[in-house]
């Protein structure tokens, strides 16, 4: 009787232990509000929707498929530039998905539609299905949480954790597009660029990300990483990544 109630408690703090971490990955009222604004009126609102899906690794068949209806019933359709710019950011959030299902959808845009310019946006999000794949699932891990940070920082300091550069490339920008945010992303972003400095790095992408982590990192206006910049600054090979650099240090509050 004694070790079934010793089985039975632990069971119990395993569950109390776990419960958040699940907690954490409950996104129904953010894809709830987001369906929402899929089905406003205004384009803006809906072109808002958009872009919130595709940088946010939502994981909801539901919400991928009501997309692909609103891009297979638009991307024919003619309209000003707004309406043109409205159908490429659905063809983004629906690469969002990382689901290879919607590659026939995003295929018949890019050779359909009468727009070229939306054309080529529906080429490059077939391109990204694979790295959203990656990036979805980087993000819905919480094994690592900060309970301090919100849901979103902590995603971003998974994606910056994840060692794929392209992934890092997208928090950076994230996190350069967006509002300010807690000090432990910005210590993961100078982290990130300490890490890629201590390798030996030519390809396009590490510069690219580098650059985009420098930028990211500027935001935070704080003095203390001016030292990072610098020694990106003082080791870089390129000419543009140094520029960057430069840039983002002049940011930095004195």
């Amino acid at each position: 009787m004694k070790t079934i109630t010793s089985i039975f408690s632990a069971l119990f703090i395993t569950f109390l232990f776990l419960a958040p971490l699940h907690a954490q990955n409950d996104r129904s009222s953010e894809i709830a509000q987001q369906m929402a604004s899929l089905d406003s009126p205004a384009t803006n609102q809906r072109i808002k929707a958009a872009k919130i899906i595709a940088r946010s690794g939502f994981d909801n068949e539901a919400l991928y498929q009501k997309i692909a209806r609103i891009l297979e019933a638009g991307y024919t359709q003619k309209g000003g530039s707004k309406h043109i710019d409205e159908m490429a950011w659905m063809c983004k959030a629906l690469a969002a998905s990382g689901d290879i299902r919607y590659t026939d959808l995003l295929t018949e845009v890019a050779r359909n539609s009468p727009n070229r310019k939306l054309q080529g946006y529906a080429k490059k999000s077939v391109a990204q299905i694979g790295n959203y794949a990656k990036r979805k699932e980087v993000m819905g891990s919480d094994y690592s949480w900060n309970k301090k940070l919100t849901d979103e920082e902590n995603r971003l300091v998974s994606m910056l954790r994840s060692g794929d550069h392209k992934i890092m490339r997208d928090a950076a920008k994230i996190i350069y597009r967006g509002q300010l945010l807690s000090s432990p992303v910005y210590q993961e972003v100078a982290q990130a660029i300490s890490s890629m400095q201590s390798t030996i790095g030519s390809s396009r992408i590490h510069s690219d990300t580098l650059a985009w982590l420098c930028k990211a990192l500027s935001t935070s206006g704080d003095a203390k990483y001016a030292k990072v910049l610098q020694g990106v600054i003082d080791n870089s090979h390129s000419t543009s990544l140094t520029n960057h650099a430069q840039k983002s240090l002049a940011n930095l509050r004195p």
